[in-house]
């Protein structure tokens, strides 16, 4: 036997005593007896991507104020039940994209 396994046999045997040395487990935390709960897979909720780029024209006031304020045309990313993705381009086109999310209700509002 190499050394290393000595020392790994060794301290198993010293983490055991040490286990036995802990007070025993209340009867409400010992669970060593149950069955393992089932996990139920939920479905999953869907986003929607919009396959060509959506352009919405909305107003803002100070919603987004990295898109800016005012009159802007955004390119609608994902819609889902919570969120709303929305992508500009406040410098032109050469510029890299601002991205921003909205919660569905005021993106609700915004549009309508």
């Amino acid at each position: 036997m190499t050394t290393a396994t000595q020392h790994r046999i060794a301290a198993a045997a010293h983490f055991k005593e040490e286990a036995d040395s802990f007070p025993p487990l209340p009867t409400f935390l010992d669970r060593r007896d149950e069955k393992p709960r089932r996990i139920v897979d939920r479905k999953p909720r869907t986003v929607k991507r919009k396959s060509s780029p959506q352009l919405v024209t909305i107003h803002l006031e100070d919603q987004a104020p990295r898109i800016g304020s005012g009159r802007r045309q955004v390119e609608v990313v994902t819609i889902g039940h919570k969120w709303v993705t929305v992508r500009a381009w406040p410098g032109g086109p050469k510029c890299e994209p601002v991205r921003h999310k909205f919660k569905k209700s005021d993106w609700e509002r915004i549009v309508d």
